[in-house]
């Protein structure tokens, strides 16, 4: 079967895609996290992000619903247009004619005034800026501007994560699940940071509400794994790290924690599987430093062999 349209597409556009198990509002989020600066639209010359589309939806979906009152306006409407008509009919013929002299134009050039950036400008610096200060103070002008936006919250949230500052961190992640309820990523960054000061509970918490809002991902099955481990919970990790390896094959770190808890449970079959596995993978697969993920052609042998 040919597709006569698919002469128009860019270089790199495939021709079909799978089926997804998301939604398409967690599609968008996750494009808008991965890749902010990425084009989502081209329109007419104009690109817009993933980023800027992701929080204009945000922004829309989030404005209140409005009813107007239409008839009244447009009656309202059609008289003032009468009334400015009428007015400037009558300014017309009522002024006196008065002869004018032609001023010769400045030769100074007009200087226009700069541009004054917007709450997305702001929010685009921070995602574009290498310093985690910088990014913070971007981000920071964007609330001043649009106080009501969640992303924005978010990834200032983030930034204080790194810098390890947590309690702030808890702060911005829990404005922005007042105004995103539903906000996997916001959870799940705030369940870190909970983890790193120790609130095992309370990470575990927020990464189950996490999961609740989006089963998919298996970093958060892995990271509320490790808070059971601190708690000493290792049936529960276990559970925990075997989701993450059934959603992500080859997850190295979870497979190397669901080892260790065989090891001291002495079930040293299972944990021999689980570290042959492991290695199979370290040794076998092409890992890529910068992203932390495998090759999944040099994978493939490996994630089909069924280990326990």
């Amino acid at each position: 079967m040919t597709f006569p349209w698919a002469q128009h597409y860019d270089p790199g556009v495939p021709l079909t895609v799978g089926p997804v198990n998301t939604s398409l509002p967690r599609l968008l989020l996750h494009a808008a996290e991965q890749s902010p600066q990425s084009p989502a639209l081209v329109f007419f010359g104009r690109t817009t992000t993933y980023g800027e589309l992701n929080t204009r939806t945000a922004i829309l979906a989030s404005a209140p619903p409005r009813q107007i009152p239409w008839t009244p306006l447009i009656l309202l409407l059609g008289l003032l247009l009468v009334l400015v008509v009428a007015a400037g009919i009558w300014w017309r013929y009522s002024q006196p004619v008065i002869a004018t002299k032609e001023v010769p134009a400045s030769s100074s050039p007009t200087v226009a005034p700069a541009a004054k950036l917007s709450a997305d400008d702001y929010y685009n610096l921070g995602n574009e800026a290498k310093d985690t200060d910088d990014k913070i103070k971007y981000y920071a002008k964007a609330i001043e501007l649009n106080p009501y936006n969640a992303q924005f919250y978010y990834y200032r949230g983030r930034a204080y994560n790194q810098k390890n500052l947590f309690p702030l961190a808890i702060e911005d992640f829990g404005k922005a699940i007042m105004y995103q309820p539903n906000y996997p990523s916001a959870y799940a960054s705030r369940g870190f940071a909970y983890y790193e000061m120790g609130q095992q509970d309370a990470a575990i918490k927020d990464y189950t509400k996490s999961i609740s809002l989006d089963p998919n991902y298996a970093v958060t099955f892995f990271k509320r794994g490790v808070s059971y481990q601190k708690k000493g919970d290792n049936a529960k990790a276990l559970a925990d790290y075997t989701e993450a390896i059934r959603l992500r094959p080859g997850y190295v770190s979870a497979l190397n924690n669901r080892g260790n808890i065989y090891i001291r449970k002495g079930e040293y079959e299972k944990a021999n599987n689980t570290r042959r596995y492991f290695n199979y993978i370290f040794c076998i697969c092409n890992y890529n430093q910068s992203s932390g993920y495998y090759d999944i052609q040099d994978c493939y042998t490996a994630f089909s062999l069924k280990w326990n």
